[in-house]
């Protein structure tokens, strides 16, 4: 676009000199360059998830939407332990915990946390947290045996 405006330009200098009366033309061209912005950096969606938190002893989903990565299942958990804003919904997982790791095979998220829950509730939350995901089946909890939701 720029070489067809220079070359414009060129053109119509060189037809002004050929004026042969000695005068001098001002041309002014003006150009109009468009530019598209192209990201280089894809758009993130996010996914909808469901964080169990307990209503009325009782777990319940909330819904949040969080970045899809190959490592969601770790940041929902994160998210799980950060709690609610819901002032209906409560949580039996004590302040503080940790998530030392997760690591998903075969069906099953093998989960170690500090300190370790003990509370049915607080498993219940995290085990069905996980368990929404299609490749966890059931958890295990600090080298435990593996739970699912029940049938």
């Amino acid at each position: 676009m720029r070489f067809r405006g220079a070359l414009s330009v060129l053109a119509l200098v060189l037809l002004a000199g050929c004026g042969g009366d000695g005068s001098t033309t001002t041309v002014t061209v003006r150009e109009t360059v468009t530019e598209t912005a192209a990201s280089s950096v894809p758009t993130e969606t996010p996914v909808m998830v469901a964080l169990y938190f307990l209503d009325d002893g009782k777990v319940w989903p909330e819904q949040r939407g969080i970045v899809s990565r190959p490592d969601i299942a770790t940041v929902t958990i994160h998210q799980l332990f950060e709690g609610t804003e819901n002032a209906e919904l409560t949580t039996a997982i004590p302040q503080g915990t940790t998530l030392q790791s997760l690591a998903i095979d075969g069906g099953v998220a093998s989960i170690e946390l500090s300190p370790a829950l003990t509370e049915r509730k607080a498993l219940a939350q995290v085990a069905y947290t996980l368990t929404q995901f299609d490749t966890v089946k059931r958890v295990s909890f600090n080298g435990g045996r593996p739970m699912g939701r029940p049938a």
